[in-house]
């Protein structure tokens, strides 16, 4: 397992991603909170090309959330990747089904409308321990409205399976503040 061994650059649109959240914690100001969250992934990327999976993936995670200040909260996920593959083109596991995802997040709002922060996220084959990855992530969102955030993302890792360098960008929609009077 290499540092940084991928001399490869796949440049276009990837995978589509949806995904829903269910918070079971009752006091939506609790400090601590937990959720179970599920997600789908649709092959719109080519796979040919490198810029998608070919694949149909669903996962389910659970999320705790905790406020550590004013400002900052720390995220934990632990969950896994039931059918599928996580790869998107250069970026993730290189295995159908059975990978355990974990992840830690620390979030600060910088003003009302921005927040920034970082993450450790690992995925770990069952079938492919070869393929497992360590990355890391730094990025921020900017509130477009009260329902919509712009995301932009920087990434890398460490293992032979992870991306050297990559960049996200999306788009998040709250359904519940885009219903609300």
């Amino acid at each position: 397992v290499g540092l940084f061994t991928s001399s490869h650059t796949t440049v276009g649109i990837g995978d589509s991603s949806f995904g829903a959240k269910y918070r079971l914690t009752r006091t939506a100001n609790a400090p601590h909170q937990v959720a179970l969250s599920g997600s789908l992934e649709l092959p719109t990327g080519s796979a040919r090309r490198q810029l998608g999976s070919g694949l149909v993936d669903y996962g389910l995670t659970l999320i705790t959330q905790h406020r550590v200040s004013g400002a900052g909260t720390v995220r934990t996920n632990v969950g896994a990747v039931l059918v599928g593959n996580t790869q998107t083109g250069l970026v993730g596991v290189k295995t159908r089904g059975g990978v355990l995802v974990t992840g830690i997040s620390y979030v600060r709002s910088l003003s009302s409308r921005v927040q920034a922060g970082g993450e450790f996220v690992t995925f770990v084959s069952a079938r492919n321990v070869g393929s497992s990855i360590i990355n890391w992530q730094l990025g921020g969102n900017v509130a477009l409205g009260r329902a919509t955030t712009l995301d932009l993302g920087v990434l890398g890792g460490w293992l032979a399976a992870s991306p050297r360098i990559g960049v996200q960008l999306g788009l998040s929609i709250d359904l519940n503040r885009a219903a609300a009077p």
